[in-house]
Order: structure tokens, then sequence, then C-alpha cells
């Protein structure tokens, strides 16, 4: 039933195995089955939806000659040079084995498990600090809890705080507490610490704008590629895209973030990943949150 759920396609293409081109896949349960780490996984009701919405329409990143393609259809996979997905997760490289695709045009388990470790908060925290020496303009703490006694320690620390399962998107998995956890809370806590190894907790911050820096990556360098500034709900569910112009931050504010995450990101990410990837951020009063979240995939600035 995989192709009820990633969509691809615009028109019907027959793939010629003389013609070489990129096959494009839209999965946007992405996030989900990062924590599920499954290649079983079934997306959930609003990824589902999600797919639905963009049924049938052409993704704007795709390019003269790239297939967009619904799995399940027959495909000459010798014309195909590359696979370019929304993100790679275990359940989408089982389900392109299942349709055919050979392993030279898919990442291996290995480099699977890579992506979804480079994906987790856990990187997150360990950049933030790097980018707040540089930017004196910024702002932001986070901390990568992997027991209850440290989510209760920063909680008294910080007192209101947001916490962030590892793996999560558009506002899932995030939620508020305000000095102490409910019973319900404190559940939701124990389970995440269970199943996903650890929760990111950050102060509160009540901040005026959403916006994001999108990035290629690939040998080693990380291409600017734009800004996307968005809506969210009070949760943190994407909403919509604004106009960059909107932006109230400084021009040399950001260029300061951008070559600074220029210069550490690579380093973190190594040889372990190639393809598009958007660092979230959050504008106060003229300074950055420089690094809310990093999206090791397309985002929905690219819609």
């Amino acid at each position: 039933m995989f192709s009820d759920h990633y969509f691809l396609c615009l028109r019907t293409i027959q793939i010629c195995s003389f013609f070489s081109m990129k096959l494009l896949v839209f999965n946007p349960s992405h996030d989900e089955a990062l924590a599920s780490n499954s290649p079983y996984y079934y997306p959930s009701k609003a990824a589902q939806l999600q797919a639905e919405r963009f049924a049938g329409k052409r993704f704007p990143w795709a390019k003269d000659g790239d297939v967009c393609w619904t799995l399940g259809d027959a495909v000459d996979w010798d014309a195909i040079t590359e696979i370019q997905p929304w993100g790679w997760d275990p359940l989408l490289r089982h389900q392109l084995l299942r349709a055919g695709a050979p392993e030279r045009l898919l990442p291996s388990e290995e480099q699977i498990q890579r992506i979804r470790q480079l994906s987790s908060r856990q990187t997150v925290v360990t950049l933030l600090p790097l980018l707040r020496t540089d930017v004196a303009e910024s702002f932001g703490e986070a901390q990568f809890c992997t027991s209850f006694e440290a989510v209760e320690h920063a909680l008294q620390s910080w007192g209101e705080v947001v916490l962030k399962s590892p793996w999560s998107c558009s506002g899932r998995g995030v939620f508020r507490a305000n000095g102490s956890l409910t019973e319900a809370q404190q559940g939701r806590v124990h389970r995440i610490l269970r199943e996903q190894g650890g929760i990111e907790v950050e102060p509160f911050y009540a901040h005026e704008q959403d916006f994001a820096m999108e990035f290629s990556y690939h040998d080693g360098q990380l291409l600017y590629e734009g800004l996307n500034v968005f809506q969210t709900t009070p949760s943190g569910q994407y909403l919509s895209n604004l106009s960059p112009e909107l932006l109230r931050v400084s021009p040399d504010v950001l260029a300061a973030v951008r070559r600074s995450l220029q210069q550490h990101l690579p380093s973190i990410l190594g040889a372990d990943y190639r393809g598009p990837l958007g660092v979230d951020m959050m504008q106060q009063a003229g300074k950055v949150h420089p690094c809310v979240e990093i999206n090791l995939r397309r985002t929905m600035g690219q819609f």
C-alpha cells in the first residue's frame, strides 16, 4: 500500500533505458519513520493526509528529465541514475527494494542508520553552542537528557520549557511544561526516554518569527540555497510560507549565522550525508536562535 502515501508524479512517463534520469519521491512520513526505525512502519493518518494533499502536483524542485513517479508503477531501473526522496529512512529503503530498485541506487542500511543518528536533536545540542560562540546577536540553549532526573534538573533550571522527542516534525512530539510535569507529561517523558533513548529540553522562547536557512550538502561543502520564512501554530505545527522580505533580521547577522553553519556543520555531517537540508531558526528583537532544528531532508519551504 506504499503507493497510497508516496506521491511523485504529475504525468505518466515511459522510462527508456537509453535516457538517464533521477527518480523523485515525496515521503512525508519521513520523520515518523526515523523515530520508528522500522522498515515496516505504517504512516500515521496525518502523514497520509499530507501525502494526499500533494498528490498529482509537480514538485518545485523537479527539473527537466526528472521522473515524478508513484511507487508501484513499472520502472526501467537501468535508466535511473539517482533516487532523490524527501528524506531517507528505513521504511523508504525497504519499499524501494520491494519496488525493484537496485542496491546501487540506495543508501546501505548502515548509511540509513547514520542519517537517522545525525537527524536526532542531539545534533542540535552539539551544534548550537558553536554557533552561539560565533554570532554575537544570537540566543538559545538546549540540553539532551537521557534520564528522567536530567529532565527534572532542566525544569528546575529553566522553569518554562519545551520538550522535544529526538525525531519529530511540525510540532508533533513537542510539548511545553511550566516548572513541573503533569502526570500525563511524566508518562510521556518516560515513554520517549524508553523508546527513543533521550529527549531534548530547552527554555521556552516567546519569539516573533520562524524561519529557516536552506542548504545543499555535497562532498563536504555546505552550499547556501536561500531563506524560508514561515508561520506556525502555537504548538509549532507548520502552517504556511511567507515572503522572505518580511524577516526582521539584519543581513549582517544572517551572514554571520550562515558562515558559522558552513564552518561547523560539515565537520558534524562528514561523508555520511549528501543532499538538501534545512536549519530552522527563530527571531526575537532582532536576535537569532540559530539552530532550533536540523532537517536532513527537503523542507516545506520548497512547496
